[in-house]
């Protein structure tokens, strides 16, 4: 197990960082419309583009919230102030946490949430985010954030030169299953890497719930509770789309 006060100061510096990433994700998107008018019809503020980056860094605040929160009661916080002047030493870890931490995020916003499914790109992000520092082990955080990169960056790359199967196509679905694949395959070496860790596993099995059922209830609301189209649809969302549809046919 790592060494918890290291843990706690990275945990401190990390929280602040994201405080500062949700300062910037908040002013973006208030330079987004929240209401507007289209054929004179007023949208409401619930379809504005606006709310699914307020919602993401609503998330990512009591993310941060619950870091500094933690490394206040630990002891974690005192000891990163302290260590000021020994930089060198002190910020070594938090460092890596805090470029850990801003790979993820941008991975998911540049990478992944445009291009594959969201439910799929939602849990794989939730799942590496959360195991990578709430499982507290340096192994896991460097197999979920080498895999899930491994897949981000190759697929940003790929649209960036222009070969990216475009939305709705066979070849676009075959990626989206391919990182559904990625998604449990990482989950299960994850679990078998922890097999001599009762808590890592306890932690993990939370970390795994929490990044499904998350994707599929802000999946389920934006889709079919607001209205609103996902960024990316694919098989999965599709189908969702076949259950609803049968479910509204069956009320009928």
């Amino acid at each position: 197990m790592d060494d918890p006060i290291r843990m706690r100061k990275a945990d401190f510096w990390t929280s602040l960082i994201f405080f500062g990433i949700v300062a910037g994700m908040i002013g973006s998107a208030m330079t987004m419309p929240l209401k507007d008018s289209f054929a004179g019809v007023q949208n409401a503020w619930y379809v504005s583009p606006a709310l699914l980056p307020l919602m993401i860094a609503g998330g990512l605040f009591i993310l941060a919230t619950a870091l500094l929160v933690n490394a206040i009661r630990t002891g974690g916080a005192r000891a990163a102030l302290a260590s000021l002047g020994n930089w060198a030493e002190a910020g070594k870890g938090a460092t890596a946490r805090m470029l850990v931490s801003i790979a993820i995020i941008a991975g998911y916003v540049y990478g992944l949430i445009p291009r594959v499914d969201y439910v799929v790109t939602t849990a794989l992000f939730l799942q590496v985010f959360i195991a990578a520092f709430y499982v507290d082990r340096k192994e896991v955080m460097r197999l979920q954030t080498a895999v899930y990169l491994f897949v981000a960056i190759p697929a940003f790359l790929a649209d960036l030169v222009g070969v990216y199967p475009p939305p709705g196509t066979p070849a676009r679905y075959s990626l989206d299953v391919i990182v559904l694949v990625v998604l449990g395959w990482l989950g299960a070496v994850t679990w078998r890497r922890l097999a001599s860790d009762a808590d890592g596993r306890h932690r993990f099995a939370v970390t795994m719930a929490v990044s499904v059922t998350v994707a599929l209830l802000t999946s389920v609301s934006f889709k079919f509770g607001l209205l609103v189209p996902l960024p990316a649809e694919g098989p999965v969302v599709r189908a969702m789309e076949t259950v609803a549809l049968a479910l509204r046919r069956l009320g009928a």
